[in-house]
């Protein structure tokens, strides 16, 4: 999976495709020198180690939510990253292999 932004039509999408797709789109991010390109592991995502950009991708969590979800670590629990604020446990439920 890819999280990519800085593309106004893509920004903040996380886009499922082939490794070999996923592959030449982040080679030809690089060649561009740009950094639009997150690539998110399908083992689930921690929100204790997880990079500002892959907060980022998460449904609901926008640049300033991720550094909130940063300054506010370790979250013992992954409904505890309610304490943030404008994330419900609604938003939590739509993070899928999400863990804390």
């Amino acid at each position: 999976m890819l999280f990519v932004g800085g593309q106004p039509r893509w920004r903040g999408q996380i886009v499922d495709m082939t490794p070999e797709r996923a592959e030449r789109l982040l080679q030809a991010d690089k060649r561009m020198a740009r950094h639009t390109i997150t690539v998110l592991e399908d083992a689930g995502l921690s929100l204790n180690t997880a990079s500002r950009d892959e907060l980022i991708a998460l449904p609901g969590v926008g640049e300033g939510r991720a550094d909130q979800i940063m300054a506010l670590r370790p979250f013992e629990r992954l409904e505890d990253v309610t304490a943030v604020s404008g994330i419900g446990l609604a938003t939590v439920r739509r993070w899928q292999g999400v863990r804390a």
